[in-house]
């Protein structure tokens, strides 16, 4: 019986891995466009990577056919790839200054003493977020939930002790996911963000404190600020709102972007940055309608943002394959870090130099890429000083814990692993049973949050 693929089907696993693949904005976008909602097409039959695997699949069948004369008997054919002639290669001059050799299948797994599953999650789990006082755990999932593990007792997050709250109003599974979770500095407050646009600010308990109706599109961040004054959200709307925390009313709304805002971070309690689809980096300022300074230098989409502990530099990730380290008071690029092979995804600060808790440390910062690497560069300098490079698929996200002496990586391949900041040796690998979107480590101890397509909460103990 031949087999038949609709077109609903191709649309379906196109968007399944624009979600996968950290194209929120763009997923909204198709999915919209070719009615996923109106399909009868039930997202949880759909295993992660799922087009990927097609497509892999149907790769190696045509090599085998290739590869065979209609005797049965093996040619000496040419490598063969998706695109012929099509092959990864390290341009003269363009090699690494480190690759970690050692940090493959050596690194030692997690026992399994160290390891919690926390179920409760019906879908893709996007968000993880650990109070500050670190006695509680939240995670936003694609079921439109937000889970919070732990009743704030010294016991910590459990799947016996947990609140849970419905993020979005929506009925539609494609459009509640809860995308982004965030703490208030007392750990008494977070706020969750969510794909069908709405906000909303809870208490520990999970009472609903404040509805935050601003935005008209996916809210991709949300943050307070410093001391828990306001809430910065940004979205695909285009874009950024400050709320009072308090009282929820709207302070101040950033329009300078011409695209989705793709991220927004705090410099202090008065000033923040947002980026965008429009390759610019905002800085502005609450109570000042025009920002203070726009950043131009990237070719292509911003992803993500990351202020140093100091406020004095602010890094970037772009899909033009670089990361850029901006001096915040000048306005302009210090440097431009080019070493990455496809789009640069997440980066992110080491705890680490002035302004830190750890002042004795040099300042670190880690950026993960769709080439399925991360690497740490000299914040200073801008000189990379290793290559983390054994993941298979795209690197999610990165994350450095508290103390600065590690730095987790989370990757699609379904592999969470932990490196050695100093040596560049992974330390621990951890396989969980789909892709690994999202890190959080514990404040007040060395352990590791990781949110998983499966639906887990994963949290992983480093001795």
């Amino acid at each position: 019986m031949p087999v038949t693929v609709t077109s609903d089907e191709v649309n379906y696993l196109i968007y399944r891995y624009l979600i996968e693949s950290g194209f929120q904005h763009s997923a909204f976008t198709f999915g919209s466009e070719s009615f996923i909602n109106k399909t009868s097409i039930n997202g949880s039959d759909v295993p992660p990577g799922a087009l990927i695997s097609f497509i892999q699949k149907g790769l190696q069948y045509l090599e085998v056919e290739a590869e065979l004369q209609q005797s049965g008997e093996p040619v000496n054919a040419a490598p063969f790839g998706m695109f012929e002639g099509a092959r990864p290669a390290v341009e003269q001059g363009d090699e690494d200054p480190m690759v970690c050799e050692t940090a493959g299948a050596d690194a030692p797994d997690f026992a399994d003493v160290d390891i919690s599953v926390l179920e409760g999650h019906k879908s893709e789990v996007f968000a993880v977020s650990w109070s500050p006082s670190g006695l509680r755990l939240a995670s936003g999932s694609g079921d439109g939930n937000c889970i919070v593990w732990g009743d704030g007792s010294k016991s910590g997050p459990s799947s016996s002790r947990r609140t849970t709250v419905r993020g979005s109003d929506s009925t539609d599974g494609e459009k509640s996911d809860v995308t982004t979770v965030a703490w208030h500095p007392n750990g008494e407050q977070y706020v969750t963000g969510t794909l069908d646009g709405k906000c909303r600010m809870w208490k520990a308990d999970g009472t609903e404190a404040r509805a935050l109706a601003e935005h008209t599109g996916p809210v991709f961040s949300a943050a307070y600020s410093p001391t828990g004054k306001s809430v910065l959200t940004a979205s695909a709307d285009g874009t950024a709102v400050v709320h009072d925390a308090t009282s929820g009313e709207v302070v101040q709304t950033v329009r300078h972007h011409k695209g989705p805002v793709l991220d927004a971070a705090w410099r202090n309690d008065t000033q923040f940055a947002t980026c965008s689809a429009d390759t610019t980096v905002a800085i502005c300022e609450v109570g000042r309608a025009e920002p203070l300074a726009i950043l131009i230098g990237h070719q292509r989409e911003i992803n993500s943002l990351a202020w140093d502990p100091s406020g004095t530099v602010l890094a970037s990730a772009s899909d033009d394959q670089t990361a850029r380290i901006w001096s915040a008071e000048k306005g302009i690029c210090l440097h431009t870090l080019d070493l990455h092979a496809k789009e640069v995804y997440c980066v992110a600060f080491s705890p680490s130099g002035p302004g830190s808790r750890n002042p004795e440390k040099r300042s670190l910062l880690a950026s993960g890429s769709f080439d399925g690497t991360a690497k740490l560069w000299d914040a200073s300098s801008g000189e990379c000083i290793l290559t983390l490079g054994t993941h298979t698929q795209p690197v999610y996200d990165v994350a450095f814990s508290w103390c600065a002496s590690f730095v987790a990586t989370a990757s699609l391949d379904h592999v969470v692993r932990v490196w050695d900041t100093a040596s560049g040796a992974c330390v621990r690998a951890y396989r969980a049973r789909g892709a690994c979107f999202k890190l959080a480590w514990r404040s007040t101890a060395a352990e590791l949050a990781v949110a998983v397509a499966t639906g887990d909460v994963v949290v992983l103990r480093v001795r």
